[in-house]
């Protein structure tokens, strides 16, 4: 398969960020000592929809039927072998003022979130660039008497270390699908190049990303990141990768990751999600597809997460 993709593998350029940041937060749910009991750990996802913000509780396998019947009273969907409870943040009490810095730093990209214990953890990923910033964060943090706590700041394992941590926890797929190339990087002359895609990020109309990007050329838009390695902050602009995004997060999909890379004079995109939620992705992109069929879309490969897709990823 390597022969079809561009010899840049995105292992090469995997820890460019640099950085990791993990912060844990007390939660008072009434549903928390249940899931103390019952579950473990449990997977979670936030997404904001027009101006509500939601957390999403994953409950997958044998124990999702069982635990469905304990929670009638709250909003939620069993789909496939997976319950998805949909709560408001402001019902998980959610020390949502610090979260919100968090996310605004510049580079921080969001990566695991889970449910352990009585705590939320967060884990994110960052450019040393903004370390000061994150210094500052981790100052307001540690005065904070809310129980909110750093749990570790030091180098970054890379996005293929967090996304299989996150398949530990929850069996994730792959879809992977090719669209045009945004204008301007068709007029920048770009041929190869990677991006980080934040999800935090809810922007109608642009992907905001982190590039790697070895050509001297990028659109003026992009933000080159101190140290002349060839990052960038860049918002990408991508019709059919937005209308997807948006309306995966419309369906409380969660992506566990999204890469995206150019080669062979495409926009290689490859999006991460629980396995029992692979269908409903799918039927996602087609319809986009057949909402809109200005749009380029070619399908490139559907099949469950494994190490060997870093092969040719």
């Amino acid at each position: 398969m390597r022969e079809i993709y561009t010899t840049m593998l995105y292992r090469d350029v995997d820890r460019s960020l640099g950085y990791m940041l993990s912060v844990s937060m007390v939660q008072s749910h009434p549903l928390i000592p249940v899931m103390e009991k019952e579950l473990g750990e449990v997977p979670l996802h936030t997404d904001r929809i027009g101006e509500e913000s939601y957390i999403d509780l994953f409950v997958q396998g044998e124990k999702s039927a069982r635990f469905e019947k304990l929670v009638p009273s709250y909003d939620h969907e069993m789909r496939g072998d997976l319950l998805t409870i949909k709560l408001k943040s402001a019902e998980m009490n959610i020390v949502s003022g610090m979260m919100d810095r968090i996310l605004d730093v510049r580079t921080m990209m969001p990566g695991g979130l889970y449910l352990s214990g009585s705590r939320i953890r967060a884990e994110f990923r960052f450019h040393p660039s903004d370390l000061h910033s994150v210094t500052i964060l981790a100052g307001g943090i540690l005065q904070m008497r809310n129980g909110m706590d750093i749990v570790s700041l030091g180098p970054d394992p890379g996005g293929i270390a967090s996304l299989g941590s996150v398949n530990d926890r929850i069996s994730l797929s792959m879809v992977g699908f090719d669209t045009d190339l945004p204008a301007e990087i068709v007029s920048a002359g770009i041929t190869e190049a990677y991006f980080e895609v934040n999800s935090a990020h809810a922007m109608k109309d642009a992907l905001r990303s982190i590039a790697i990007c070895p050509s001297s050329t990028v659109p003026d838009s992009w933000q080159p990141l101190p140290g002349g390695s060839g990052i960038y902050l860049a918002d990408v602009t991508a019709p059919f990768v937005n209308l997807v995004r948006n309306s995966a997060n419309a369906a409380h999909i969660p992506r566990a990751g999204t890469i995206v890379k150019i080669a062979g004079g495409k926009l290689r995109v490859f999006a991460f999600m629980p396995r029992s939620l692979l269908k409903e992705y799918l039927d996602i992109l087609f319809k986009v597809s057949g909402d809109h069929p200005d749009l380029h879309f070619d399908l490139s490969y559907v099949g469950d997460y494994g190490k060997d897709i870093w092969e040719w990823v």
